[in-house]
C-alpha cells in the first residue's frame, strides 16, 4: 500500500460549493475531485518541464555533433500523413474530365 500524506486546504465558500456541485455531477467526493485535479496538474507540469528541457537541448546543441535532427527526420519518414504516403498514386488514372470535383453535385443529380 502506498504511503500517503494528508493536507488541509481552505477554500472560499463559493469555490467549495462549486467543487461540491461538480463532485456530485461526477459521482465522486470533493477530496477525490481535488486529488484528480492535482494529479492532472502535476502531469502537465512534467510535460512542460520535459518540453522546456528539449527546447533548451535543441538551442544548445543545434548544429553540433549532438544535433538529433537527422535521426528525428529519418524517424519521421515512418510517420507520414496519408496524403504523403499515397501522393505518387493520386491522379494516375483520370477520366479526362476536369470538372468532376467542381461539378460533382450537378453531375450526380443528373445521372
Amino acid at each position: 500500500m502506498a504511503i500517503t500524506k494528508s493536507m488541509n486546504i481552505s477554500f472560499s465558500i463559493q469555490i467549495y460549493e462549486k467543487l461540491s456541485e461538480i463532485s456530485k455531477e461526477q459521482n465522486t467526493t470533493v477530496t477525490e475531485l481535488v486529488r484528480n485535479v492535482v494529479i492532472q496538474f502535476l502531469k502537465e507540469e512534467e510535460k512542460n518541464r520535459v518540453s522546456k528541457a528539449i527546447e533548451e537541448f535543441a538551442l544548445e546543441f543545434g548544429g553540433t555533433e549532438f544535433d538529433l535532427d537527422t535521426e528525428l527526420e529519418e524517424a519521421s519518414e515512418y510517420n507520414k500523413s496519408p496524403y504523403e504516403l499515397g501522393k505518387d498514386l493520386f491522379g494516375k488514372r483520370g477520366s479526362g474530365k476536369g470538372n468532376l470535383s467542381k461539378d460533382y453535385k450537378y453531375l450526380l443529380r443528373n445521372l
